[in-house]
């Protein structure tokens, strides 16, 4: 087997179709490890960081991508004092907009793995202090090997629960689904979906190609300038560079016939809107906003309906809801949910040596206090 690391953007470019060849083949392909996903987040997100991808050949076949990147820069270690130290990250090209992050594996994932983290160590062992890989899908079967790879290296790792995303298995009809919603739930959510009726027809739009999906961004835009994400800094239009992410995500989704842009409303008013990816069958719940003056009409859970309506006549498996668990997604996936964890690994470095030891006196330190608690 042998290595290649990208570390320019050209180079990135050109492996387009290869690297989507192996996603397709690979253990746990998903949305956020496509091309397109990457170089969209790249062009919007990369702020200083500098891509540091490893490919691994066997013979002259791909088969097994690390999407890395170098993050040089100070390290908050102890977040309520602000105390940071100077340290080189290697990270996932990932954040919270990705929602997902992983090794790209097919053939031989255990010796591919086996050369990832020599490479790590060999080539680069110089170069980074820390492994920081948010995002990571517990149950990933390349967590697994990778995690093999580094024990057999004498490498320290720990992992930290990140969060838990619900999502629903459709393995039935949505008669038989909605037989186990609440009763409740179903009578609270038809009385406020009269009450918006007030307000002028109600109407769910799916968007997915891109004739029409200049006035479907702006009425996205416009919801999410009214919904309490804006507040917060995290609508989809707090910030130029959120905006020109999400527009330019938009038609490359629709080009590649991933997208599905939900906006419901009533009468001509663009009320809620749900921005999916649709990828092997799974639907992602990309962002979610609504407009605050509705609140009082679940807007959120009426569109849900009409939405769950439509899906699971279709051929989808499963409906992702990203991100962490919440009351309101819960309702809708009952237990079913998957758990997400940060890796972090430390190099022999000085550095990678003093940061082991700090999580190590962060994590004694928690145990401490829920004994002291909790009794």
């Amino acid at each position: 087997m042998k290595v290649h690391v990208i570390n320019t953007y050209e180079d990135f470019l050109e492996i387009k179709n290869a690297w989507n060849n192996l996603l397709k083949r690979s253990l746990h392909p998903f949305v956020f490890l496509t091309h397109e996903w990457m170089d969209a987040w790249w062009r919007a997100f990369r702020s200083e960081n500098k891509l540091f991808i490893i490919l691994v050949y066997d013979k002259n076949e791909l088969i097994a991508i690390a999407p890395f990147m170098f993050n040089q820069g100070p390290y908050t270690v102890i977040g309520k004092t602000n105390t940071t130290l100077n340290a080189n990250k290697i990270e996932f090209i990932a954040n919270v907009h990705s929602n997902r992050a992983d090794l790209i594996l097919s053939d031989k994932p255990e010796q591919a793995c086996d050369v990832i983290v020599s490479c790590l160590l060999n080539e680069y062992g110089e170069t980074w202090d820390l492994l920081n890989l948010e995002y990571f899908y517990d149950d990933s079967p390349a967590k697994k090997h990778f995690l093999a790879s580094l024990k057999k290296k004498d490498i320290s790792c720990k992992q930290y629960f990140q969060m838990s995303t619900p999502y629903i298995p459709i393995t039935n009809c949505w008669d038989d689904y909605i037989k186990n919603l609440q009763p409740r739930f179903k009578r609270g959510l038809n009385s406020r979906f009269k009450k918006l009726e007030e307000n002028g027809p109600v109407k769910l739009i799916s968007y997915k190609d891109s004739s029409e999906l200049d006035k479907a961004l702006d009425d996205v835009f416009t919801i999410a300038a009214k919904s309490w994400k804006a507040r917060e800094g995290t609508a989809l239009s707090s910030t130029p560079l959120l905006k020109s992410f999400y527009r330019d995500l938009a038609y490359t989704a629709a080009r590649e016939a991933w997208l599905e842009l939900y906006i419901l409303y009533a009468g001509n008013t663009p009320v809620v809107f749900d921005f999916c990816l649709l990828y092997e069958n799974t639907l992602y719940d990309l962002k979610t906003e609504f407009d605050e003056t509705y609140h009082e009409f679940g807007v959120g859970n009426t569109l849900k309906w009409m939405q769950f309506d439509a899906v699971f006549k279709r051929n989808i498996t499963e409906f992702d809801f990203l991100g962490p668990s919440m009351t309101w997604k819960r309702i809708w996936a009952k237990e079913n949910e998957r758990k997400h964890v940060i890796v972090c690994a430390f190099n022999k470095s000085y550095k990678g040596q003093l940061l082991q030891s700090i999580f190590s006196i962060k994590d004694f330190a928690k145990k401490l206090f829920k004994l002291t608690t909790h009794g």
